[in-house]
Formats: structure tokens, sequence, C-alpha cells
């Protein structure tokens, strides 16, 4: 049967961000949201019609991101599913465990559970109570500018990621309105402390200076007040600003990411939960943040492939890419064409890092990858299944009895193929399989081979890589 959304239930459910947007003035935020990126927004009737064929960590991803024009337009479609759908949501939160009879529970208790597992928290950025004071009873320029630095970057790492997304989609994001109201404060309260003591423009000046690798949100306030104007950004505003340098950080890749539905509104989320994992190591979490470095979009391609929905697919890509570059590789090349073995490794360290980074974002796709594993090892694919096995070896290691306990999952293969990656004699299990069943090479292990005999090892291994183009 399907539930009719009662709307008084739906705030009692999940915080609603539409229920405080008279807290601002949207004209008065200092960076609206991005009306200039227009696209169709495809994804909107993509996701809502999907719904009941989603997985639950999809319809997490989906909750979370909430990139609709009506910010419950979500929850009112998961209030319209079957009760069957919902009971089935419920189940795989909790795949290890005896669930209770989900049935047996009233139907608005299974959704605000449903949504409340699903729903993370959205944290402000922190108000500058004293900030403004502070400042007052400085003299020093830098000591000024360490200190809009430190309360500006502080409250940009406070905001979430999805917030970022929504806004640079052209969503309100209330977070980041009052991240960018709080710069508009700060500006307000200068403008009027330098009317008041013109005599101050000099130190300013020199903040100004010392704000250029600082805060580019900080930097372009002190600027725009020294020039006499209030630094304010309408909703019209063209987004990303391109005299505010701190919105390149996000705002290309995101967009791009968004610019075409090729890819399908779960794997692009997926992506978008890659990107907030590399945002987090490298802004929000990063001692110090490098506001001249947008956020590195350059392993994308390969955690696209990574979040395949097909295992044959993902192994075919990985298996077509690494033949092509064998093709071209001599073994007299670990003599005496450096450079083109070096490419071949920096082509397995990508792969290991991307499988690293997606295990960590997206735990959902790790079942996947290692059934990818055992399909390039079974077709003797060393270069990337060893790539695939070093990014996953942590991930097993932590999560060692949720994996046991999958019945899906052939473990003992699992620990026989993490054994092939053991560095001990210089990854003599790999070596020996090598010999046995020759196949496309790992090639760390035979660098270091050519690097302690020389001549021998090429000829050694040459005969093997032989064999291995034979087999293919």
């Amino acid at each position: 049967m399907k539930g009719s959304t009662p709307r008084h239930k739906l705030h009692e459910t999940i915080a609603d961000p539409a229920a405080q947007r008279n807290v601002l003035d949207p004209h008065d935020c200092k960076f609206g949201a991005c009306q200039s990126f227009h696209l169709k927004r495809w994804w909107e009737e993509e996701a809502l019609k999907s719904i009941p064929s989603l997985l639950v960590h999809d319809l997490g991803r989906l909750i979370r991101y909430n990139l609709f024009s009506n910010s419950d337009a979500a929850i009112i479609a998961l209030w319209s599913q079957e009760d069957e759908t919902i009971d089935r949501f419920l189940a795989e939160i909790w795949p290890s465990r005896p669930p209770p009879s989900w049935s047996a529970f009233p139907r608005e208790q299974k959704i605000s559970t449903l949504i409340n597992m699903l729903h993370s928290d959205q944290q402000s950025p922190s108000r500058w109570v004293s900030l403004f004071w502070d400042i007052a009873e400085m003299s020093d320029p830098l000591d000024i500018a360490r200190k809009l630095d430190a309360e500006s970057e502080t409250s940009f790492k406070q905001i979430p990621f999805e917030e970022w997304v929504r806004h640079l989609l052209g969503y309100h994001a209330l977070a980041v309105q009052r991240f960018m109201q709080q710069h508009t404060m700060l500006g307000d309260h200068i403008l009027r402390h330098l009317g008041a003591h013109p005599i101050e423009r000099e130190t300013y000046a020199a903040v100004e200076r010392h704000l250029r690798q600082r805060s580019p949100f900080v930097h372009y306030v002190i600027q725009q007040v020294l020039l006499g104007n209030r630094p304010r950004f309408q909703q019209r505003q063209v987004c990303p600003p391109p005299d505010v340098p701190g919105f390149h950080l996000l705002a290309r890749p995101i967009q791009l990411l968004f610019s075409t539905r090729q890819k399908g509104l779960t794997t692009t989320l997926k992506i978008l939960d890659v990107l907030s994992a590399r945002f987090e190591k490298s802004h929000s979490s990063a001692s110090i943040i490098d506001w001249t470095r947008p956020l590195d979009t350059s392993m994308l391609y390969l955690s696209e492939t990574l979040l395949s929905d097909s295992t044959d697919t993902l192994v075919k890509t990985l298996t077509d890419a690494d033949i092509i570059n064998f093709d071209a590789f001599s073994p007299a090349d670990l003599l005496h064409h450096p450079t083109r073995v070096r490419y071949i490794e920096s082509k397995w360290h990508a792969l290991r890092d991307a499988v690293s980074e997606c295990c960590a974002a997206v735990p959902d796709q790790v079942a996947r990858i290692l059934e990818a594993t055992r399909a390039l090892h079974i077709g003797r694919n060393y270069h990337s299944s060893t790539a695939l096995l070093h990014g996953l070896r942590a991930y097993l290691v932590s999560n060692y009895v949720r994996i046991v306990e999958e019945p899906h999952q052939n473990f003992m293969s699992i620990i026989e193929m993490v054994h092939i990656v053991d560095s001990s004699n210089n990854f003599a299990t790999y070596r020996r399989m090598f010999e046995e069943m020759p196949g496309i090479p790992f090639l760390l292990p035979h660098c270091r081979e050519v690097d302690e005999r020389g001549w021998p090892a090429v000829q050694e291994f040459s005969i093997c890589f032989s064999a291995c183009k034979l087999h293919r």
C-alpha cells in the first residue's frame, strides 16, 4: 500500500533547510546560488523514478546530496513508495543481522527510522562572535591577517561537502550562504572602521598583501574594502566569481561531472563520494589548505571505471588498457628504456590509489572490486589484479569479520590472492606464480631483479613474457 505524505511529519523526520530560509536575506549573501550554471537538471527526474530499484546505499546518497529544487522531494517520494520497498531498504541496512519484522511497525516509524539512518546532520560555520573585537585590538598587519585567515579557514572546513555540491549546482545551501554572509559582515565592519579611522588604511593595505597566499575569501573582502566597495555578490552573479579563486577549488570538477547524464545518477553520486573523501583529505582535514590548487580530479576516470555496475565491464576495461600498454613493451625495456617502464608503473600506482580511495569512499562497491580482482587473477592479469589487491588490502584487514560473514564472498580465494602481494623476498610468491602461469606482469619485482642481476634477469623474464603473449 502506498502512503500519503503527511507534511507535518516531514520536519519531524529530517531537518528541513527550507524552514530556515527566512533567517537570511538571499540578496544579502555574499555569494548566492550559482544561477549562471545553466543545465537541464536531468538527475532530478531520474532520481525520483529510480527510487524503487535503488540499493539502500544509493538511496542514502540521494537523500544526503538532496539535489532537488524542492528540498523535500526525495522524502516525499519515499513516502509514496510501496511498503515492500521500504521494508527492503530497512533490511539492507542490517544485512548480517536478523532483522525485526518490519511489517509489524507503523509506516511512519519505518520511514522515520530509514531517513534518520541515511541522513547526515549538516554543520554550519561557527559564528564569528569575537572576531571584530579581536582585530580592533591588533595593530600588527601580519597578526590581523593570520587571525582573519584562521577564522575564514575554520569556517570553510566546517561546511559539509554536500552543501558545496548543492551550491555549485545552483541549489539553496544554507551553510554556504552563512559562510559568505560572515565575510560580508566582516567587510561591512572594516568599512565602518576605516571610515572612522582613515589613518589605518595603510595597516589594512599591508593586511591585504599578507592575505594574498591565504584564504581567497577573506582576501577578496579586504581587497574590496580598500577599493571602497561592499564585498557582496547577488544571486544572479556569475558563478564561480572570476575574482574569487576559492570557488575554483570545487566548481569545475563538480559542474563537469553533472554536464552529461551518460554516467547515470547512481554512478555520478558514487563519484561525488570519492571527490568528498578527496576533499576531506586535501582541504577539510588538512592542517594547511593550499588555496591555489583545485580539487584533484586526475584519477576520476579510474574511479568511474571502478564504480561501474558491471564486473565484466570493469575487467574488460582494465585488461584492454593493459594489453595496449604491454604490446608496446619489450623485456629489454627493463634495462634500456626506464621511461617506458616508469609509465607502466605509474599506471599501476594510479590504479592502486584509486582502488584504495573508492573502497574508503564507497564501501558498498568493495564486493564488485573483489569479484573483478578474482576474474583478473584467473585471467592471469597480474598487473591490474595486484594493483587492485594493494588498494584493497587495508580495507580487507580493517573489515575482516564482516567480509568473513558475507556468504557470497569466497573468502579463502581472497586470502590466497592477498598472499600474491606479499613483498617478502621480492614478492617470491608472485614471481613463482608468474613462472608457472605467465600472464600480464606486475613489473615492480622484475625491475628489482634486473637492478640486482642485470641481463640474466632480463633473459629469464623474457621467456615467461613471451609465453604470456602467446597465452593472450
